[in-house]
């Protein structure tokens, strides 16, 4: 039996495998929040954290909808809309960690070539002098860089 619902998107993590999971969360009928759902890959094409979106349930662990469906970012409450961010304070937290997992997938895809690791070898080793031969350790690079 099919249960038309709503599901809100709350963004990326990172499981205990360092895979990366989109967090959803059923709305009930009184805009509460209810059962956490997670999934491998984003079930919807589009819409961002917040993004509410009308599905149906057909059992307690399966969710039927349709990828192009149009989310929306408002609810309304005494016949004005108002936005999720504002009904619900925490998907700041959610769009914190989102952006935080984001940035490590980007940092991880970042290709080394050896000139980077050079670099930061050079780096390394400069963090590791003592103050005082710094200056020396820079101008003895630069002259034989350009000699």
């Amino acid at each position: 039996m099919k249960v038309k619902g709503r599901i809100m998107y709350l963004g990326q993590w990172l499981n205990s495998e360092n895979s990366v999971r989109h967090k959803y969360i059923t709305l009930n009928n009184d805009d509460s929040l209810g059962r956490n759902w997670s999934f491998g890959t984003k079930l919807f094409k589009k819409g961002t954290i917040g993004s509410v979106y009308d599905c149906s349930f057909k059992d307690s662990d399966t969710i039927s909808y349709n990828k192009n469906t149009i989310p929306t970012s408002l609810l309304f409450k005494e016949g004005k809309g108002v936005s999720t961010f504002i009904l619900f304070p925490e998907l700041r937290k959610y769009e914190e960690e989102s952006r935080q997992v984001e940035i490590k997938i980007r940092n991880s895809k970042k290709p080394t070539s050896p000139l980077e690791e050079e670099i930061k070898f050079m780096k390394s080793t400069f963090k590791s002098l003592p103050v005082a031969k710094r200056a020396a350790f820079i101008g003895n690079l630069i002259y034989k860089i350009t000699s």
